[in-house]
């Protein structure tokens, strides 16, 4: 409902936004004239916020039921957690991107879709870890995983090599 509101906003709103250099990456028709100048790119992306809501949600429900036996997943909701909240944020930054086509929002978008595995990456090397050395901490795996997920958000601002 945000982003159909968003969409209803004058068209200047990107006015003063560097634009995307690569434009002709996109197939789309742009429209130049509205706030979302790719719309199907655009609401599209919001998947990626309707998955994490629903992680967050199924977490929420997962820690609240009794549970038959023990669980990973309920010894450490911070990794569900975080993964939800990296997928609502690909989704924002992937909307804004594909809305504006401004780089600033492109830097955004990468950086959030090559981070988003890092965290469940990161739990399934603690996992296999856990089963090799019993009582490891959690932790170090974890900051791995949103360490790296946050860090992707750095390479888009790097130089392309070769050129």
């Amino acid at each position: 409902a945000a982003a159909c509101i968003f969409d209803m906003q004058q068209p200047t709103v990107w006015d003063n936004w560097q634009l995307y250099t690569r434009l002709e990456e996109y197939g789309e028709r742009k429209k130049w004239h509205r706030p979302v100048r790719t719309t199907w790119n655009s609401y599209s992306s919001l998947a990626f916020w309707l998955v994490g809501w629903y992680g967050l949600l199924e977490t929420a429900d997962r820690l609240s039921t009794p549970a038959p036996g023990p669980s990973c997943h309920r010894e450490h909701p911070e990794y569900a957690v975080a993964f939800s909240l990296s997928l609502m944020w690909t989704g924002v930054a992937s909307f804004l991107f594909h809305a504006s086509l401004t780089e600033a929002w492109r830097v955004l978008d990468a950086g959030a879709t090559m981070g988003a595995p890092f965290i469940p990456c990161a739990f399934d090397l603690f996992r296999a870890t856990r089963q090799a050395i019993p009582g490891v901490w959690s932790w170090p795996f974890f900051l791995l995983g949103v360490g790296g997920n946050l860090g992707c958000h750095w390479l888009p601002l790097t130089p392309p090599r070769g050129g």
